[in-house]
């Protein structure tokens, strides 16, 4: 089952609600994760 919210992404970095974590940060429970890719073009 898929569970859909609506977000503001400016509203939840004004209130601290969203930061980013480097690669050993631990997943918990209730945590809401947004994976960005690249187009995959060399550097």
């Amino acid at each position: 089952m898929k569970e859909v919210l609506e977000f503001d992404e400016a509203k939840l970095k004004a209130h601290g609600k969203q930061h980013k974590c480097g690669k050993k940060y631990e997943v918990e429970e209730g945590d809401v994760l947004i994976v960005r890719a690249g187009s995959g073009k060399a550097r």
